[in-house]
């Protein structure tokens, strides 16, 4: 009997914790909607039990089309998580090795300095190369389908941001797009088959997408605020292995519950990938401490989206905090919010 009052007492309080953080998010993003400047989705879950799942604004501004929760928002530079699981899955498969040079592995491709470049340098934005993302040709590529291989072309071409590699920290989009193209090597596959088969299979997502059209009435428009008024930002970078895709809340929980559980690469290969190497950054993770705990995630923006995902662990709970907006630079901001909540509790 007084076991079961324990467990009792136990449950009510744990309920209770649950219902107070779920009111203070509430009141959190109704202040932040109200003020007109968030439009998005928020969910957030404690130990796989969903606390808040909320959306908020139009998908599209013009014809006030609500968001839902099947609404599709630009990942930004979240899917490089993605290109490191899979990367990490062929470490453990024995199919490449983290501090091989990456010349090993593509010797048709003349990647500057690819004979002292790793993969290890690549997961860790510290492979020196320059960013694709500044030359004139990428440029012609905005709102447009592209291939890895017509990055590739840029990438090899451009002169490298400094020479040693290892020696310093610059975050760099090249490096998931060279592994995207090692990826393919390997697999003999598109990146995008391979992404479905080793990621999106597995987790169960089948609300994440490479292909966007924003015509279609699941996709979110991006807005960007130019002269007072949030105007809409057709122009998308098309997606690759360093970010780009559509997806969900609920299909990028998907991930993380996989990811976490070791779906996805082994809980050792899990423990390498989240272990910290320069900076605030494992291997295509951000590193995150809070009050008593830490978060693993990673954030994503192009013009008119921005998106924020972490994995806490606090104390003996674990929880998942996933923010999607359709404006420019208003879901990292909110993520900090709910991120200083969940230290608190």
């Amino acid at each position: 009997m007084k076991q079961l009052l324990i467990c009792t007492l136990y449950l009510f309080i744990f309920s209770v914790a649950e219902a107070q953080l779920e009111k203070k998010i509430d009141s959190l993003m109704t202040s932040q909607f109200t003020t007109g400047e968030f439009s998005g989705s928020v969910l957030v879950t404690k130990n796989n039990k969903e606390i808040y799942n909320k959306q908020f604004g139009f998908a599209d501004l013009e014809t006030k089309k609500a968001i839902s929760k099947d609404t599709k928002f630009s990942l930004g530079s979240i899917p490089k998580m993605m290109t490191g699981t899979v990367i990490l899955k062929l470490v453990e498969e024995n199919k490449l090795k983290l501090h091989e040079p990456i010349k090993t592995y593509l010797p048709d491709w003349k990647v500057p300095n690819g004979d002292s470049i790793t993969i290890h340098h690549l997961l860790t934005h510290s492979s020196g190369l320059g960013d694709y993302m500044s030359a004139d040709e990428f440029q012609q590529l905005a709102g447009k389908q592209s291939t890895i291989d017509n990055l590739m072309k840029i990438i090899v071409a451009q002169p490298l941001s400094f020479r040693k590699p290892g020696s310093k920290f610059r975050y760099n989009n090249s490096g998931f797009v060279v592994m995207g193209k090692i990826i393919e090597k390997i697999e003999g596959q598109p990146y995008f088959t391979v992404l479905n088969n080793r990621i999106f299979k597995p987790a169960g997502m089948k609300n994440t997408t490479p292909v966007i059209d924003l015509t279609n009435k699941t996709f979110a428009k991006g807005y960007v605020k130019k002269d007072g008024t949030w105007k809409p930002e057709l122009e998308i970078i098309p997606p690759s292995a360093d970010g780009g895709l559509f997806s969900t809340t609920q299909d990028l929980l998907l991930f993380d519950k996989a990811l976490s559980e070791g779906k996805l690469i082994s809980k050792a290969m899990l423990e390498t990938m989240r272990t910290k190497q320069n900076g605030s950054s494992g291997y295509a993770t951000i590193i995150t401490p809070i009050n008593n705990g830490v978060g693993y995630g990673h954030n994503g923006g192009l013009p008119g989206y921005q998106a924020g995902y972490r994995h806490y662990y606090v104390g003996k709970d674990e929880y998942t905090a996933i923010v999607f907006s359709n404006r420019d630079f208003k879901a990292i901001p909110i993520l900090k919010e709910i991120q200083n909540l969940i230290s608190k509790q």
